[in-house]
């Protein structure tokens, strides 16, 4: 994702696994700040750079189909190959002669991420008005990162999305990719 706006946490953000409790109550609170921001970012971006009618991103269920239709064509940018190479270069023999997964996201794929993911919950708040979906400080493997209580399960949008980016890249190429997703976490609503 080219040109797409970004955001970071103030300060010099150590990662989750390092923050305080007292860093990673702040962390959610200017996380959860910028949720109606980064929307209206992203309705912005879809809307001057959309073959698909502006009207289409209305929250429902259906319209995760054009958004995720538009989104994947344009997201799937991962580290160049000189970065990657840069990784081989330290990296042990063994991992050399094994064919390892060795893309992550640029950072702005990463943010369109963040922000596909607050329009995704947002579907879920708009289709389920008296459940609450609040962000809440994530605990065991996803310590102090901000995650959605009101499933089963803790609940990451951004790492869905994500996966979602990887998924298409590996040749996972359906239309209603994010919709069937909506569908599989309707399961574990709690």
């Amino acid at each position: 994702m080219r040109n797409y706006p970004t955001f970071s946490p103030p300060g010099n953000f150590p990662g989750y696994r390092n923050l305080t409790p007292g860093d990673a109550k702040k962390h959610l609170e200017w996380f959860v700040s910028q949720e109606n921001k980064r929307l209206e970012l992203l309705m912005q971006f879809y809307k001057s750079r959309s073959i698909f009618s502006s009207d289409s991103l209305d929250f429902s269920e259906g319209s995760l189909v054009p958004l995720w239709g538009w989104a994947r064509k344009k997201g799937a940018v991962f580290i160049n190959e000189e970065k990657r190479n840069s990784i081989l270069a330290t990296a042990p023999s063994w991992v050399k002669k094994v064919d390892l997964d060795l893309r992550e996201l640029t950072f702005e794929t990463a943010c369109f991420c963040v922000d596909i993911g607050f329009y995704f919950l947002t579907v879920f708040r708009e289709k389920y008005p008296n459940r609450k979906f609040p962000w809440i400080i994530g605990s065991h493997e996803n310590k102090n990162e901000p995650v959605v209580s009101g499933f089963k399960l803790e609940f990451i949008p951004k790492d869905l999305i994500s996966g979602a980016f990887m998924a298409y890249s590996n040749g996972r190429k359906s239309k209603d990719f994010l919709l069937e997703k909506f569908k599989v976490w309707e399961e574990y609503l709690a």
